[in-house]
């Protein structure tokens, strides 16, 4: 079985690459939970307890699965309920969903969304870039996106939160959440069943 390593006083730098102020490890097995990590060295460590995998040095992509406990949840299957449709035909499921998501799998304050660039107006959207950060490690980067209003009451401020879980969405993506919804065929049923 895959070994990974809890440790204390993580940072995470730009790359994604994660480094710890001591040595007080704990190994932790893929047929542990993230909550076994967490609950085994609580007592010293507080909240400041990550897993750790090989970290790709160019990229901060890692080459280490997460553990079974945590795919688990990242790959469950969606919910047909939860699934809305817009005005324009597209199916999604609401933000705030993956979120859930994303805070069951690693739990609140395990996982973190930050900007990767400035953002940027093109036409009449704000762009920005995002990389989403999971028990220390950079997961995933992706483009946000949102129309920028100016009518009264619309900021930037609040077409740049859009466009935050806009990137959240495609980020989660890459790691399996709610993949059928990027699947032509479950669509199509979905569609014909609702």
């Amino acid at each position: 079985s895959r070994t990974w390593t809890c440790a204390s006083s993580a940072r995470v730098f730009s790359s994604g690459v994660t480094s710890s102020s001591n040595n007080t490890d704990a190994v932790v097995t893929d047929d542990d939970t993230v909550d076994d990590a967490v609950e085994s060295r609580e007592g010293e460590l507080g909240d400041s307890v990550y897993l750790t995998g090989r970290v790709d040095q160019q990229t901060g992509l890692t080459t280490s699965p997460f553990p079974k406990s945590v795919c688990a949840i990242l790959l469950e299957p969606v919910n047909p309920d939860d699934v809305e449709i817009k005005p324009d035909d597209s199916v999604y499921l609401p933000e705030i969903k993956y979120r859930r998501i994303l805070n069951r799998a690693f739990r609140p304050g395990g996982w973190g969304i930050l900007p990767a660039s400035p953002y940027e107006t093109v036409g009449d959207f704000i762009v920005c870039e995002f990389a989403l950060y999971a028990l220390g490690r950079r997961e995933s980067q992706a483009r946000g996106e949102h129309a920028l209003n100016r009518g009264p009451g619309k900021s930037v401020d609040t077409a740049l939160e859009s466009a935050r879980s806009n990137a959240l969405m495609r980020c989660c993506k890459d790691l399996g959440v709610v993949s059928e919804l990027w699947d032509r065929e479950f669509i199509e049923q979905w569609k014909v069943s609702r």
